[in-house]
């Protein structure tokens, strides 16, 4: 296994969770701040789940040219 190649945020990001409820955020700012955290999320999701699939992916494509390479 290939140990986790994400970087760790150093500090964390404001989210609607750790603002306080007296901050009043305009809707260009609460949308950036959404995306901020959706990518992060997606980005923590995909580094789990995609070294997975291209492993599995790979090891199929290689055993179909393998067999290929036997009938020749």
């Amino acid at each position: 296994q290939i140990d986790d190649p994400t970087p760790m945020r150093k500090t964390p990001m404001p989210t609607a969770l750790n603002l306080s409820s007296s901050t009043s955020l305009d809707p260009v700012h609460a949308e950036d701040l959404i995306r901020q955290e959706a990518r992060t999320v997606l980005e923590n999701v995909a580094w789990k789940i995609l070294p997975e699939i291209v492993e599995r992916v790979v090891r199929e494509e290689l055993q179909k040219l393998l067999k290929d390479a036997e009938r020749l």
